[in-house]
């Protein structure tokens, strides 16, 4: 992974839902950048989870790099507001971000799979919109959605992680009682029967 001398940047938060945001950083490029620490923050990741890719799991990158993704690390430079000096963050390209959330959707991260989902479900809807010439619609209620929607597709997860608990429980085999078994020991079954009147 390649780091250079960090460039000045402006920073800004790319709002997904209304609790789900990325540092980002702008560049005098033009060029958006994203905060390493956050897109591991976005996967329910740890902090140095990207900068581990490569001694951690090199499985996991070489499958990155397959995909496409560089794993070129900028680091940025931003003033501080109100106070000297600066702060450095490392960043990622968002191609790099968007394949890091694409191939942990493949591997199974629940989160990369809701993020997938739920930004899919704001860019049909806005497009279908556009198609019949449909008023936009606000950023809080896209911002709403998207979070309602990630929300919910993380819960059905869940729901369907215990049904298959469920499921896979109900298909054990049952403990082996046989009639043998039953006859063995008839009084373990008996319950005594009590008469009122």
């Amino acid at each position: 992974m390649n780091t250079v001398k960090a460039l000045p940047a402006l920073q800004g938060f790319v709002q997904f839902g209304n609790n789900i945001t990325i540092d980002a950083f702008l560049l005098s490029s033009g060029e958006i950048r994203y905060s390493k620490t956050g897109a591991a923050r976005l996967l329910r990741k740890e902090s140095t989870w990207i900068n581990g890719l490569e001694s951690k799991t090199p499985e996991l990158l070489k499958l990155l790099l397959d995909k496409g993704y560089t794993g070129w690390s900028q680091r940025v430079s931003v003033k501080r507001e109100g106070k000297r000096g600066t702060t450095i963050a490392e960043t990622i390209s968002g191609d790099d971000l968007d394949i890091l959330v694409a191939v942990e959707a493949e591997r199974g991260n629940k989160k990369a799979a809701a993020l997938l989902v739920s930004g899919w479900r704001q860019y049909r809807i806005d497009q279908s919109r556009r198609a019949f010439r449909l008023s936009e619609r606000e950023q809080s209620e896209r911002l709403n959605d998207f979070e309602q929607w990630h929300d919910a597709y993380l819960a059905n997860q869940e729901d369907w992680e215990v049904i298959a608990e469920q499921e896979q429980f109900l298909l054990e085999p049952a403990l082996n009682f046989t009639v043998d078994d039953y006859d063995s020991d008839p009084e373990c079954y008996q319950v005594p029967f009590i008469f009122r009147a």
